[in-house]
């Protein structure tokens, strides 16, 4: 996990980003606290770029990834942000020296082993609950049973969307062109589940549609923020990667945030952000959402007690008296919240944003630390994993000054490295 913040007004944007990193190893996860997440997109422009959630893309390093780009990107400029982010996200996708058809044809093999585990375990849950009052059950019986669930998620999967600019026909050229990775897979992993053809023939499908669907999954964000050589104001755009498929990314645009004349600051947090949602409204949100649960549920007690209190009632009036006292214990709730929600930001979130509109660049970066910061510190003295943690990368993008670093770990002392910093003034993908 990490911690991740922007602080945007009319004059720049500050980045803030942790430098703890999870591996996953034989006997458990390591944590350590080197990781860079916070980049800039290219040495001659305004324009940075984040990365949260998996540390690699398709078995490659996002740091590798963002430095090869440099060297496609060179001295080219865009008009906009979004420009930036869509040449960003086509060269993933139409690189084939880091993507080649083998680096796809795996993925798809691992992710499809994965999902196939997953669902097996749901499967295995459902016959499970199903057949727990017969005690002689058929194969063909427990086969009938896993037919009709496979049908049931597969018509779950085609009901939602598909990610970002796959056509309709997508899912159908994964059969095709992954008949072999899919059966593979489903060979090893439901080797011992009695299926039907017609369950046979459902499986493949419900990976295809797994590989179209926004279904998160093992996902990687990324957060391209500036100026483009047009934009007046900071731009943010946010998107979850997932991989590469039949050489087309599966990508969702999750977030985008603008500055303008109506829209003078604003404050993103990405990952694990609960501190960050607890300075800006004065509460930490998972508090107040049990808080509205428990007025809700103290208020349906008080309305059984009461409507038992009524001397000499029918049933069917008390009956009728519960129904109407919710009713309106509903509405008294529903405008409990909004006048909670209008509180928090009329006292919070507001008089922090005005100020954040009128702060000047050093103090953009300050508060964007301070924001990762109370994460980082709220994890060390818990009994919580310390998934955010020092040391924190900052970085400021203007306009004028573009893309630059307050705060910056290295792994070497600089001072005992003098032919990197000379390399550095001509090195693009420094």
């Amino acid at each position: 996990m990490t911690a991740e913040v922007i602080v945007m007004n009319k004059l720049a944007i500050s980045v803030a980003a942790d430098s703890a990193v999870t591996i996953t190893v034989a006997r458990g996860q390591k944590i350590y606290q080197s990781a860079n997440k916070l980049f800039a997109l290219g040495k001659h422009i305004p324009v940075g770029i984040m990365v949260y959630g998996s540390a690699e893309f398709m078995g490659i390093p996002w740091e590798s990834i963002v430095k090869t780009y440099r060297f496609h990107l060179g001295t080219k400029t865009y008009s906009s942000v979004e420009d930036y982010s869509r040449d960003f996200t086509s060269y993933l996708e139409r690189n084939r020296n880091l993507f080649p058809s083998q680096a796809q044809e795996r993925y798809v093999k691992t992710e499809s082993h994965s999902y196939l585990a997953h669902m097996g375990r749901e499967i295995a849950k459902h016959s499970k609950d199903s057949l727990k009052t017969q005690t002689d059950i058929s194969e063909a019986e427990v086969a009938a049973l896993i037919e009709t669930w496979l049908g049931g998620r597969l018509a779950e999967l085609r009901a939602l969307a598909l990610a970002d600019r796959l056509p309709k026909s997508f899912p159908r050229k994964l059969l095709k062109q992954y008949e072999k990775q899919f059966s593979e897979a489903i060979s090893v992993v439901y080797k011992d589940l009695p299926l039907t053809n017609l369950s046979s023939a459902r499986i493949p499908a419900i990976l295809a549609e797994v590989f179209s669907r926004v279904l998160l999954g093992n996902h990687s964000g990324l957060v391209i923020m500036g100026f483009g050589s047009q934009d007046v104001f900071p731009k943010a755009i946010e998107y979850l990667v997932r991989g590469i498929a039949a050489d087309r990314l599966w990508s969702i645009r999750r977030g985008y945030q603008i500055i303008g004349p109506d829209n003078s600051s604003a404050i993103m947090s990405f990952a694990q952000s609960e501190m960050v949602s607890t300075f800006m409204e004065g509460v930490d949100p998972d508090l107040a959402k049990f808080l509205m649960g428990m007025f809700a549920t103290l208020l349906t007690g008080y309305i059984d007690q009461v409507a038992e209190a009524l001397p000499g009632s029918e049933p069917s009036m008390k009956e009728e008296f519960k129904k109407h006292i919710a009713t309106v214990c509903k509405e008294q709730l529903e405008q409990l919240e909004q006048g909670f929600d209008k509180y928090r930001k009329e006292k919070h979130v507001y008089p922090i944003m005005s100020m954040i509109s009128a702060l000047p660049k050093d103090e953009l970066a300050r508060v964007a630390e301070a924001l990762v910061n109370l994460t980082s510190f709220k994890r060390r003295v818990s009994a919580q994993e310390e998934t955010v943690a020092e040391p924190i990368d900052v970085a400021v993008i203007s306009r004028g000054d573009g893309f630059v670093w307050v705060k910056r770990k290295h792994y070497f002392p600089s001072q005992l490295n003098p032919g990197w910093a000379e390399r550095l003034t001509g090195d693009i993908n420094a």
